[in-house]
């Protein structure tokens, strides 16, 4: 079924630490300053897992962040095109970790 079902983000936070799946610390507050440094965290399900030949499964992902202005311009992307995890057993959850610095062009402090 999973394979039948579209790909779902079910959750895109700003953190500051990520421990594991569900285990992320985040900000005090959702104004954040030009050149900050945060971690994109993103939970996705109904992804697929594939078994290989060595008997272990296979998940292969993509994702892009972006930032734009309150404006909507595009103020910095970045692409990671090719994610793989390869893991012993079938994955039931996925979560994406992304760090960046928010670019200096947003202007004084932003909410998010």
């Amino acid at each position: 079924m999973a394979e039948q079902a579209a790909l779902q983000v079910k959750s895109v936070r700003l953190v500051n630490q990520v421990r594991g799946f569900g285990n992320v610390a985040g900000f005090d507050t959702n104004v954040f300053r030009p050149g900050q440094w945060v971690i994109v965290y993103c939970e996705v399900d109904n992804f697929v897992s594939r078994p290989q030949d060595d008997g272990q499964f296979k998940t292969q992902l993509s994702q892009r962040v972006e930032v734009l202005s309150s404006e909507g311009q595009s103020r910095l992307q970045q692409d990671d095109p090719k994610i793989e995890d390869v893991s012993m057993n079938y994955r039931r959850d996925f979560f994406l970790a992304r760090r960046l610095q928010l670019p200096a062009t947003l202007g004084p402090a932003s909410t998010c």
